[in-house]
């Protein structure tokens, strides 16, 4: 077994626009809310809750007083905290209803992807075009449920890489390799050439795919993933 080097704390919850959820958000959270595509607020709101309930538990603040901030078309950044703790977040449907997922880690940077395998998107084409080709090769020589299944496990693997690095999405996707082993490896990283570490679970009764990625070894513990 691999050495770890601390834990990453994951929930997944249906998104709701909860008044639990609302009433920890900044001034500035709640507008960008208001301006919100209502198919779209649930899951903001949810994801922003919870991150703010988690870090206060970490920093010893009000969820209200965490000082989350975000500039358009970024990441959202913990202001005065450079050195963790860390967070990501995500967000999907299943059948229709939106899930928000958010973790958080004291130990090192991460970033998180989820995903639903079965939406209708045309995977075989997003496989040969973005890619890595050796990827592509081996999504290709399995059957239709396996190569659907990898290549949302790669897809949920490379999402999490660009938000635990802070880099563009398609140079990740068809650059990097990935072996997807149990657990998955990353194999070539000419982005900022580091040994990142994966790790990959199918939560919600398998029908989420959940792709996690840590600078260390982690411990993650994942909790409403059922």
């Amino acid at each position: 077994m691999s050495q770890t080097f601390g834990t990453a704390c994951l929930w997944i919850a249906p998104a709701k626009e909860a008044p639990c959820h609302l009433s920890v958000l900044s001034p500035a959270e709640r507008i960008r809310a208001e301006g919100m595509h209502p198919a779209g607020r649930p899951a903001f709101v949810t994801a922003r809750g919870l991150l703010r309930r988690r870090l206060a538990r970490m920093t010893g603040l009000s969820p209200e007083a965490v000082p989350l901030t975000q500039q358009p078309g970024q990441a959202p950044v913990l202001e005065g905290h450079a050195y963790g703790p860390y967070f990501s977040v995500s967000h999907t449907q299943l059948d229709g209803r939106p899930f928000a997922a958010v973790a958080v880690s004291s130990v090192c940077p991460i970033g998180i992807d989820l995903e639903d395998p079965a939406r209708a998107v045309d995977w075989r084409r997003m496989a040969a075009r973005r890619l890595h080709p050796g990827e592509w090769a081996a999504i290709a020589a399995r059957d239709e449920g396996a190569a659907r299944q990898m290549f949302f496990d790669l897809w949920c693997l490379k999402e999490a890489l660009v938000k635990l690095m802070g880099a563009s999405l398609l140079p990740v996707l068809s650059r990097t390799r990935i072996a997807p082993d149990r657990p998955p490896r990353l194999l070539d990283n000419p982005i900022d050439g580091r040994r990142h570490v994966l790790a990959l679970a199918h939560v919600r009764r398998r029908r989420l795919t959940l792709g996690m990625a840590a600078a260390r070894t982690l411990d993650w513990r994942l909790y409403g993933a059922d």
